[in-house]
This record gives structure tokens, sequence and C-alpha cells, in this order.
């Protein structure tokens, strides 16, 4: 990691996840972590054959989660998962959490709990029903392997930092989201493409901070605000489409570029807009910082 991630993850922690950004792997005492999970009889089973059988269910709901000894972690139910945090408890899995390698969420569940596989490190793959209306803030944080997710369009609400840290590669914002909230895909460092539905209205602070590979992107035309710091620090960034004809707002820092000491560097990023509208970018807040300012019509071929 260089240190201009390292000085992003530093600014980005103090700023919007001053106490929960560090839960993560080893944090935390474990004892009073497995007391918090018996008060609300979490642990069905202990390891049965090698399987064992938690119920994670919110206020104390029947979700059952089942861990298989080849790492494949089921999910069922008929009803949201528990929310979990460093105060009140983590998942009932935490202390064996790098053994899950593959998460199966079966049709039914209707919400991902806040913080529920986060530093779960060996994870590669998700499997996410259309009955999830929900996927909680910090879900998987720190999933560093996993590298792919598909987010259902039964999806309305896509928590804080939920991917934050991950190793998505590509991502698809589906039209049921209308908000990209604060950190959302912030450090995935091995993002290069990113498809943002027509439905989104804001991408708030952090959304993206320090998505260092992502080369392009395009904002749609219902993009009503970008907040500050949303693509900081995405030093590979060349093409930024914004499709609404009325500028944005813009928050400070929303595209910002700084180097490895954490000093601001020139942006030779261009940016495209309706053409008729190049003018108006020129002069609102923010987009006038923009060196190149360009008509959507000469967006190189290729640029999604």
């Amino acid at each position: 990691m260089g240190m201009a991630i390292k000085h992003i993850r530093t600014t980005y922690t103090t700023v919007i996840f001053i106490t929960v950004f560090f839960v993560v792997v080893g944090c935390g005492d474990g004892k009073k972590a497995g007391a918090e999970a018996n008060l609300t009889g979490e642990a069905l089973t202990n390891n049965v054959g090698g399987v064992r059988t938690w119920n994670c269910g919110d206020s104390g709901g029947n979700v059952i989660a089942t861990l298989k000894d080849n790492g494949m972690l089921i999910v069922s139910g008929m009803r949201a998962m528990a929310d979990y945090d460093y105060h009140t408890g983590f998942p009932p899995w935490h202390d064996i959490k790098d053994s899950i390698t593959n998460v199966v969420i079966e049709h039914g569940i209707t919400s991902i709990g806040n913080e529920v596989f986060e530093g779960c490190t060996s994870l590669i793959s998700i499997s996410i029903p259309n009955s999830v209306k929900r996927i909680g803030n910090h879900a998987f944080m720190s999933c560093s392997n996993l590298t792919s997710v598909m987010i259902p369009n039964s999806v309305t609400y896509i928590g804080f930092g939920v991917f934050c840290c991950t190793g998505l590669t590509s991502v698809t914002i589906p039209d049921s989201v209308k908000r990209i909230r604060e950190g959302t895909f912030a450090i995935c460092e091995n993002l290069m493409s990113v498809i943002i539905s027509g439905s989104v209205t804001y991408i708030e602070p952090f959304a993206f901070n320090g998505c260092i590979n992502l080369i392009s992107v395009s904002i749609p035309n219902n993009v009503r605000e970008i907040g500050m710091s949303a693509f900081e620090a995405c030093n590979g960034l060349t093409s930024i489409i914004v499709q609404n004809p009325t500028p944005p707002q813009l928050g400070i820092c929303a595209f910002r570029k700084i180097d490895e000491n954490g000093d601001v560097i020139e942006d030779k990023a261009c940016l495209y807009v309706p053409a008729n509208n190049v003018a108006a970018y020129r002069v609102a807040e923010e987009w006038k910082k923009f060196k190149c300012i360009k008509p959507l019509e000469s967006v190189p071929a290729g640029t999604k």
C-alpha cells in the first residue's frame, strides 16, 4: 500500500469512521464478544460432524447460519440478519472468520446485518438473493479477497463502508439504489470498472475514495450532488463523464489527486459534459478547477 493510500485511509478514518474503522481483524475482546453472543442465544451447536450452526436473526429471530468444513457459510431464514458492532458484540463466527471462503444467503433473508462479514479475509464469493433489501454498514469491509459481487435490484439500501478495502475489480449499482453512501467502495485498490445506475441522485463523501486503479467513471443524469473527497486519490482517473446538463453540487476535494506524501498533484483527467453546457461547468464551483472540459461527443472510443 502506497503512502498516498495510507494518507487517505488516515483522513477517511478520522473524518468518517473515527470509532468503527479500526474494528478489523484482531481488534476487540473475544471473550466479550462471545459473552454477548450467548446472551442473544446465537450459538446453537458447536462443531457437530465438522458443521457449526448459529442463530443470527434480528432480535433473536430464526435465521440460521451453517458453516461447513469446506468453508461455505449458508444463511437461511425468512427475516433480517442481526446487526453487530464492537460495543454490542461480534458475529458468532468472529473467532473462526478466516475459515469462511464462500457465503450463500438463501432466499427469504431480507437484510444482511452490520459488520456480519467484516474482516473475512478468506472470503472469495458471496451470493445475495433478490429477497435482500438492505446491506448493513461495513458488512463486507476488509474482505480483501472478495473480487466480485452481484447486487440484486431488490436492494434499496447499501450502508456505510460496505465494500471498503475489498478486492472488488468491478461493480454495478442497481436501479433500486438512490444513494451511494459514505465510504461504500473506499480504498478498493483493484476497482477498475464502476457502472452507476441512472436512479442514483447522491454520491456521498468518500464513496470511491482511494480507488487508485479506477480509470474512468460516468456520472448519470440524475446525480445532483457529489460529496467531498468522493473520488479523491483515484489517481488513475483520466476520464470523468457527467451526463447532467446542470453541474451537480460538488464537494471539496471530490476528484483531488495526491502523491505518495499526501501532497496535491496535477490533475490531467478530462471532464466530459453535455456540449451545450461546457460553459456552465467552466464557471461552476469546484468543476471549474478542471483544466480539461470537453463535450460528451469527444469522449475517447471505448471509454465507459
